[in-house]
């Protein structure tokens, strides 16, 4: 049995070298995803290679492990920008989880990884924990976040968070996670892309203050609901016009302020691409409005009744 030998029904290609490399290395990941690399034509999804080789969050650091073995080359750390950005899931799915022991591979074997984490930890002032340490590595090796482009993310995030909560308040990496995920699905991958998000935000922010005063809420928080509607008004641009419009309008019908009413009424607007008060006045109007307008009489119509009237006087007088 034990001299029986083996043979491979098909055959992929890897050089002598690169098989003594893998071997040495003792890393069995490493491997594996390697074969998997060949098979793809050259091509890696970290995302994809980790669901289908069942490493529950470890393609990624083998992915390092094979750049460090020098088999691999690219990644988002070897680029200035990406073009497309990977295909997401949203924070609080089934998301890679990471252990301490990949964490700790990263910052020993990875000495960009490592001058990150030392950075980060500088802008917080504090040493990170091993779940933020974990986060990072998420930002960095799953979203494929340049090392700059996160330093900018997590400034910004601190700055946010101590105008809301004070000065010298910090956000968890966790808190930031829902950001990263922000500026990665919008293909926010290098620095100038980074910065023209921080300044659409900074605009949206400043809208979304100015809807919450013409609704009169300056005086609490909104709830999930109305954060919600606020922000989908300021991203699609509603004017002060229309929203004071489609405000009075939900107050006349329903007695009080129903925001899914309201939201309902702007989206109908923009639908019919009405953008302007006069375009609603026009366009909104309803069937039995029109028909209302068209009964209306004309100028020369409204002449011509005058005269008619004025006859009809001097006839009846001269009767009399």
């Amino acid at each position: 049995m034990g001299n029986e030998e083996y043979v491979l029904p098909e055959s992929i290609n890897i050089s002598g070298a690169a098989a003594d490399t893998l071997l040495a290395s003792g890393d069995g990941d490493a491997a594996l995803l390697y074969i998997y690399i060949l098979r793809n034509g050259g091509r890696l999804n970290i995302a994809s290679a980790d669901k289908m080789l069942g490493m529950n969050g470890r393609a990624a650091a083998a992915a390092r492990s094979l750049q460090n073995m020098g088999l691999i080359k690219g990644g988002a750390k070897e680029t200035e920008e990406r073009k497309e950005p990977p295909k997401l899931v949203k924070p609080g799915d089934n998301l890679p989880e990471y252990t301490g022991e990949d964490a700790g591979r990263a910052v020993n074997s990875d000495s960009h990884f490592a001058a990150l984490v030392t950075e980060v930890q500088a802008v917080l002032g504090t040493i990170l924990t091993s779940s933020g340490l974990k986060e990072l590595l998420g930002f960095y090796d799953y979203l494929g976040l340049p090392s700059d482009v996160i330093l900018l993310l997590v400034a910004h995030c601190v700055e946010e968070h101590e105008k809301k909560f004070g000065q010298g308040k910090r956000p968890t990496m966790r808190a930031i996670r829902s950001e990263a995920y922000r500026w990665a699905d919008k293909g926010v991958f290098s620095l100038e892309a980074a910065n023209e998000m921080i300044k659409s935000s900074e605009a949206a922010k400043k809208r979304k203050s100015e809807i919450r005063r013409i609704l009169g809420l300056q005086d609490r928080s909104p709830s999930p609901t109305e954060e919600r509607c606020i922000s989908e008004w300021a991203e699609a641009g509603y004017g002060d016009e229309l929203i004071n419009a489609a405000y009075d309008k939900t107050v006349l019908n329903t007695g009080r302020l129903v925001w899914k009413y309201m939201d309902s009424i702007l989206k109908s607007w923009e639908q019919k691409g009405l953008k302007t008060l006069d375009e609603v006045r026009v366009g909104d109007r309803k069937p039995e409005e029109e028909v209302a307008a068209e009964r209306q009489p004309t100028s020369e119509g409204q002449d011509e009744m005058a005269r008619l009237k004025e006859y009809l006087k001097k006839l009846k007088q001269s009767g009399e």
